[in-house]
């Protein structure tokens, strides 16, 4: 097979892959970083306390060993879907908090770990599945994928909160990654 018959015969899988990690963990990211001045307003916190958010990141790692054998035992569309219905109940939480910054790194680390199911570690196995000699550049796309989403979408966050607020914009988020997941589950 030809390295452009095997773009043809995988795009799907690759679309799906692309779709599902850009619009998870990677994604989160970006994203942080525009909710992050709203919080620290709202709540009164420091932004020295609010850098503690990147040690819940040490935290997670010791479930990523845990994520990859389930997809290995369970298959990417099953691990995913668990990772896809669980997420929103992230942005629910994001959404209720009434301040207490321990709660928030809490739900950033559950956060953190749910998304870990929809992120590229669960779908670079889809490409590797299928792709073989264009395997380096399908994965390329998967992981650039956060990162061309969250160019309009950083902004676009920025002007829903200044509209609806951020409690509001973190539960359209977590709509809009809901019906993302679920069509890349799909």
């Amino acid at each position: 097979m030809s390295y452009i018959d095997e773009w043809r015969r995988s795009i799907r899988p690759l679309l799906a892959a692309s779709l599902a990690t850009g619009t998870s963990l990677p994604l989160f990211a970006y994203t942080n970083s525009v909710f992050a001045p709203h919080l620290i307003k709202e709540f009164g916190w420091s932004r020295a306390q609010f850098a503690l958010i990147g040690v819940t990141m040490l935290l997670t790692l010791p479930i990523l060993p845990f994520v990859g054998r389930f997809t290995d035992k369970m298959g990417v569309r099953r691990v995913a879907l668990i990772g896809v219905l669980l997420m929103p109940l992230g942005f629910i939480g994001y959404a209720t908090m009434q301040g207490d910054f321990t709660s928030y790194l809490v739900i950033f680390t559950a956060v953190l770990m749910v998304g870990s199911m929809t992120g590229p570690l669960v779908f670079s196995r889809l490409i590797a599945a299928n792709f073989d000699r264009a395997q380096g550049l399908a994965l390329t796309v998967i992981n650039c994928t956060p990162a061309v989403l969250a160019m309009p979408m950083a902004p676009l966050l920025n002007m829903t909160i200044e509209a609806y607020g951020w409690r509001s914009t973190y539960l359209m988020l977590g709509g809009f990654v809901l019906v993302c997941g679920l069509i890349a589950v799909a």
